[in-house]
């Protein structure tokens, strides 16, 4: 049972335009077992109905509502850290959501280890419309040392199981606001080229929201992805010294991303190669 010595959390939820889904973000959130916590919803210049529905949160003081500009989801989060409270910070995503427990063993998993920097999770996948029809995707997730080399061939860290304590954003930053994509995956690959520590906590406790046109389907949103992804991958290089270049084999990271772009801009001018693509993607199952 958490008692009100325990460290506050934080929990953050950047929101643009999604009122049909910020509800169950929000009331999930709210029924964390673990005390204490806080919710701040950064409204990212929603033009739809998204304060509305939090009005009522607002008014009985159960959620800190923070609206800016368009900035997109990086300044999003950023801005919600900025005015967080807590010692931890647990990332969810408007269209996402926790299950009871997550806060609770994921504080508890940190608590335990004092080096580690952020903590991540497994997560249900599920298909809009269908929230208790779940599955897994077929990743293999890793730990410590282990995270880096593998991270920097495939994003395996879903944002929405992300709790980091505070004192990593003020030594390693906030998230990238020049990146459109692939913001999270880069911010955890800068903590761990600067000595930081990922742990993972092999429990499912967050449920991500596949939507039909989202970018898990959309071929011309991947090939942007992976540009973005090699962008990061070549900036990243710049900063390793000659031998961290070849212990984390960051070169073959880059060719597997260059030859999967050219896959992908194939595909977005070839149906048959689109079609097999999303067939990919569907099928990712455990």
């Amino acid at each position: 049972m958490s008692t009100p010595e325990q460290p506050l959390v934080s929990i953050i939820i950047p929101a643009y335009n999604i009122e049909r889904y910020i509800v169950d973000a929000v009331e999930s959130a709210l029924a964390q077992t673990y005390h204490p916590f806080e919710v701040i919803v950064t409204d990212d210049g929603s033009t739809d109905g998204t304060k509305a529905l939090l009005e009522p949160y607002i008014a009985a003081g159960r959620v800190r509502y923070v609206y800016q500009e368009n900035k997109g989801i990086a300044g999003a989060r950023n801005t919600a850290i900025r005015n967080a409270k807590g010692e931890y910070i647990a990332l969810l995503d408007g269209d996402d959501m926790f299950l009871p427990e997550k806060i609770a063993h994921q504080v508890a998993h940190m608590e335990a280890n004092p080096e580690c920097d952020i903590s991540y999770c497994g997560i249900w996948i599920f298909y809009d419309g269908t929230p208790d029809i779940v599955f897994k995707l077929n990743y293999t997730y890793y730990s410590g040392p282990d995270v880096f080399p593998n991270l920097l061939k495939k994003q395996f860290i879903n944002p929405t199981t992300i709790v980091a304590r505070r004192s990593a954003f003020e030594t390693y930053g906030g998230f990238d606001e020049t990146l459109g994509y692939c913001e999270d995956w880069e911010f955890c690959l800068r903590v761990l080229s600067k000595g930081g520590t990922i742990l993972y906590l092999p429990e499912y406790l967050a449920k991500c929201r596949w939507r039909s046109g989202s970018m898990s389907y959309s071929v011309g949103s991947k090939v942007k992805d992976k540009k973005v992804v090699k962008e990061i991958l070549v900036r990243l290089r710049r900063d390793m010294s000659p031998e961290r270049i070849v212990s984390t084999h960051i070169d073959e990271a880059i060719f597997a991303n260059m030859v999967r772009l050219k896959y992908m801009q194939l595909a977005s001018h070839f149906t048959p190669l689109a079609s097999l693509l999303r067939w990919i993607q569907g099928n990712r199952l455990r």
